[in-house]
């Protein structure tokens, strides 16, 4: 089962965010760990598939963000507290990660199909990223590429 771009399902007092697909949830929370959850009905709880260490300190976003760009595929982002972005093709598999704000990125959401993202910062901005461009790049790093 893969993760696929959904909406979000709800928002906890929290502030764990979870974003929901056809049969599989993912959520992030203050221990800096994803986990992805199977949903069958609405009368079972999720079962947790998997976890894993994401980033340094609390994740304060998930977002389905499906792109792909010279067969680079990525299905969802996550950022946190350690002011990074990460993009993700599957369980703890990373494809990249940057540095996007100086302080906590507190939301991040997917621009539509065109491979954007667009996070907001505690610093009190806003930036748009092409992160079908990012994972490229990355691609390329593990190639032995520039």
């Amino acid at each position: 089962v893969s993760l696929r771009p959904g909406r979000v399902a709800r928002r906890s007092s929290r502030r764990d965010e979870i974003v929901s697909t056809d049969t599989l949830l993912l959520s992030g929370g203050f221990d800096g760990r994803l986990a992805t959850w199977r949903v069958r009905d609405g009368n079972e709880p999720p079962e947790r598939k998997r976890a894993w260490r994401a980033h340094d300190g609390e994740i304060l976003a998930v977002a389905p963000a499906e792109g792909k760009e010279n067969g680079v595929s990525f299905l969802f982002a996550s950022c946190g507290n350690d002011g990074m972005v990460k993009l993700w093709n599957g369980a703890d598999e990373a494809l990249c990660a940057w540095r996007a704000h100086g302080e906590p990125v507190t939301c991040l959401a997917s621009l539509g199909g065109g491979g954007k993202l667009v996070t907001g910062s505690e610093d009190g901005t806003a930036r748009v990223w092409d992160a079908d461009a990012a994972a490229a790049a990355a691609e390329g790093r593990r190639d032995g590429g520039s």
